[in-house]
């Protein structure tokens, strides 16, 4: 990563030199992009078939504040690709923050609490995540032979990993937390 401009502090914008790398890695038909221990921070990368992405222990990747660095509301991103991996003892790390309140959509999910809690009298009250918060960490769409493992997810603003219809995927001893 470094190689192509990352220079592994947070405070820098990597998604060129990630992009970079991974289309560098693709054009050579395939490889492995790896993520050196350092704080990375980006918007939506776009994922390529036969790559992979391997974050390194003590290497964390940010997510980008503001919706404008994430035109497909992921950090990692594909369609229709094939052979897939994200691995490595890393962090994707979403830097949501959230706030209470009284909720104020529909969901079906939660609707016989919210019954529940209009019978008692009292709000319903849920997290969301706030305005400069975007989206899901990984996103993939109609891919084949997809690997996630071993990473952390943390602050997701949404889905940690969000699939679909994807076929022949394994997610292993991955690890989410609020913070």
């Amino acid at each position: 990563m470094r190689d192509y401009g990352a220079s592994g502090r947070p405070g820098d914008d990597a998604r060129p030199a990630i992009q970079r790398a991974i289309d560098a890695c693709a054009a050579a038909g395939g490889g492995t992009v790896v993520f050196a221990p350092g704080a990375y921070t980006s918007g939506s990368i776009e994922l390529r078939s036969h790559v992979g992405v391997v974050l390194e222990a003590g290497a964390t990747l940010y997510s980008a504040k503001g919706r404008d660095a994430f035109p497909t509301e992921a950090l990692f991103h594909g369609e229709d690709l094939e052979n897939v991996t994200l691995e490595g003892r890393g962090t994707l790390d979403g830097r949501a923050e959230y706030e209470w309140r009284e909720n104020d959509i529909e969901d079906s999910y939660i609707y016989p609490n919210l019954l529940l809690m209009r019978a008692a009298g009292k709000p319903l009250l849920r997290p969301f995540p706030r305005p400069d918060a975007v989206g899901h960490l990984v996103r993939l769409v109609r891919c084949k032979d997809v690997q996630i493992r071993d990473l952390s997810f943390v602050r997701s603003p949404s889905w940690n990993i969000h699939l679909w219809g994807c076929e022949r995927v394994v997610i292993d001893r991955w690890t989410s937390a609020a913070a």
